[in-house]
């Protein structure tokens, strides 16, 4: 397989790893804004979807300024891996695992903007 049909699998870890700090840092800060406002249930559901999307969309954009192709599947698997991760970590701290319309909304939230701004990332560059 040639170079540039490779996938940047050391590239799609460390954008997992900064869209995962970009989001600890967003939720402490929303956390921060809920203790000291009366914030809504529903208004904090939206900012966590924000949040992922956009540390997601972020990093996928980062790492595809650094490849020559393939963004949309850099990104792809960028937003898969985040999405397992956050998945996994939510199965172990809830201790149950429910697949409903959140489940769905997140994981579609966190491919559909790794494919963004995996696209966008390698167009960046023209």
């Amino acid at each position: 397989m040639s170079d540039d049909k490779k996938l940047n699998i050391r590239g799609i870890l460390k954008g997992i790893l900064i869209s995962l700090a970009i989001t600890v840092i967003c939720v402490i800060a929303v956390a921060l804004v809920c203790y000291f406002a009366d914030v809504s249930d529903g208004v904090i559901s939206i900012m966590l979807y924000v949040i992922s999307a956009v540390s997601v969309f972020v990093s996928s954009l980062l790492l595809a300024k650094s490849i020559t192709n393939n963004g949309l599947l850099h990104g792809l698997i960028l937003g898969a891996g985040y999405f397992l991760v956050i998945f996994i970590f939510s199965a172990v701290f809830k201790k149950q695992i429910s697949v409903n319309t959140k489940f769905f909304v997140s994981m579609v939230a966190a491919l559909a903007s790794g494919m963004l701004g995996g696209i966008m990332g390698v167009n960046a560059k023209e």
